[in-house]
């Protein structure tokens, strides 16, 4: 077996994080790579040693087997502080009946009647962008995406209109991600009942969230003939094998995490996404030509793109949302020579497979051409794996797809993209992926 080489210490490597210039957690981690390989054991101060994964092999049998070889790890148990015992946190059987219960609420047939949803929240931000442009041609894209995914969001799962209530949600929604971003990389946590001012901070929001979604859900169990959205189809659901519903508290973990991981993750993605567009005149004009005579009518013909999808592809492999994937062993696995052993802490990195210069021509260059049929054949099925793999890939893959093909032709088809000039940003691992600063860009109305 080949022994899992690492840097003697990752003091020297934390130290340049935190004070040196343009130095990102993805240079140290291609440094690493480049030094170590594509499995690297690093030593991180109060925590276990983890191994940081970029090879294909060894992230798809982590995955494939991962119930039965692998659970989530630390990261994941410190998230529960806001998400409860819900799809992405639950473990085991507990699992299992969950993702049964909510496989239909996310089958493509329930996915497809949200595109009318979907395409007039998206219409309605085209317009007010148009009608602004005659005082600034510039926006905010973090900000707008933001805004734009928590609508959707809010309306599919609650069928409520902009309010008190929805933007105090939204506020929660932001609050919280700041707090995951501080806790998930800190080296250690004192117990929650410690009443230091980050845990008090942490207990507000989680009773919050707790109040918002009661509210919520007394009001559709109040009328329940006057909604038809997924909050409705969660609290008629009944798991097949068993016939149970979900608890009042099972469902407030529901929304809570549908609502963090299908908001912040799209907008992010879109947002990078259409700032990288932005740099890219040619394959923006290959979008135009293929929206050529589409009837718009009908969103569902988003479906019939073809290089679209080949461009959405292309700038999730670049800016995977989910850029890590955390497993701790539950068995010994042997892979490529290198034994996995129980109770091993991995970190599957998805950010650093899809630019591996052994996997991708240029890596790091915007090609949408690479999702070809002709250039894809041959493909190692782990080289991108952006939703994860296996029985826990991410349940919410269409309707995220089906933001992002909408929102893009309507917006690619609208409007040029201008890079604003001086214009920088970094995309920051947090909790997801994210840019820092907020992305702007500038946009000027095309002629029909």
């Amino acid at each position: 077996m080949t022994l899992i080489s690492g840097p003697r210490s990752t003091v020297p490597s934390l130290l340049r994080l935190a004070f040196g210039k343009n130095i990102t957690i993805w240079s140290i981690l291609r440094d690493f790579q480049n030094r170590f390989g594509d499995i690297v054991k690093v030593t991180l101060p109060f925590r276990e040693p983890l191994l940081l994964v970029s090879d294909p092999d060894i992230a798809g049998r982590v995955l494939i087997g991962s119930e039965k070889i692998s659970s989530k790890g630390m990261i994941v148990e410190r998230m529960k502080i806001f998400l409860g015992d819900g799809l992405f946190t639950s473990k085991g059987d507990k699992w299992r009946s969950r993702r049964r219960l909510l496989n239909p609420m996310f089958h493509s047939s329930q996915i497809d009647t949200l595109a009318v949803l979907i395409q007039s929240e998206i219409l309605q931000m085209c317009d007010r962008w148009e009608s602004q442009l005659g005082s600034s041609d510039i926006i905010d894209l973090s900000d707008e995406m933001a805004k734009l995914t928590f609508s959707i969001i809010s309306k599919a799962m609650f069928s409520t209109e902009p309010s008190k209530k929805t933007h105090a949600l939204h506020k929660l929604m932001a609050d919280a991600q700041r707090m995951a971003n501080a806790f998930n990389f800190a080296p250690f946590l004192l117990p929650l009942w410690v009443p230091t001012p980050f845990n008090l901070k942490v207990r507000r929001i989680s009773k919050l969230f707790d109040s918002i979604t009661n509210e919520l859900i007394q009001e559709h169990k109040s009328h329940p003939d006057r909604y038809k959205d997924l909050l409705t189809l969660l609290l008629n659901s009944r798991d097949a094998d068993t016939g149970a519903s979900l608890s009042e508290l099972e469902i407030r973990d529901e929304l809570v995490t549908t609502l963090i991981s299908g908001h912040e993750t799209t907008s992010s993605t879109l947002s990078m996404g259409l700032e990288a567009l932005s740099h890219e005149p040619q394959v923006l004009a290959k979008m135009r030509a293929e929206y050529e005579g589409l009837d718009e009518n009908n969103p569902l013909n988003y479906k019939s793109l073809k290089y679209s999808k080949q461009v959405i592809n292309e700038i999730i492999r670049l800016y995977p949302a989910i850029w890590a994937i955390e497993r701790v062993m539950l068995e010994d696995l042997e892979v490529k020579g290198f034994t996995l052993k129980k109770s091993d802490h991995l970190l599957l990195l998805p950010y650093l497979t899809h630019r591996h210069p052994k996997l991708w021509d240029n890596p790091d260059s915007f090609d949408p051409e690479r999702f070809s049929e002709v250039r894809s054949q041959g493909r190692h099925p782990f080289a991108y794996y952006p939703f994860g793999g296996g029985a826990r890939a991410c349940i919410g893959v269409g309707l995220a797809k089906m933001e992002i093909e909408i929102c893009l032709w309507q917006i690619v088809k609208r409007f040029d993209l201008l890079p604003l000039e001086g214009f920088h940003y970094t995309p920051m691992a947090r909790v997801t992926t994210s840019p820092q600063p907020n992305i702007k860009l500038r946009i000027a109305k095309r002629s029909p």
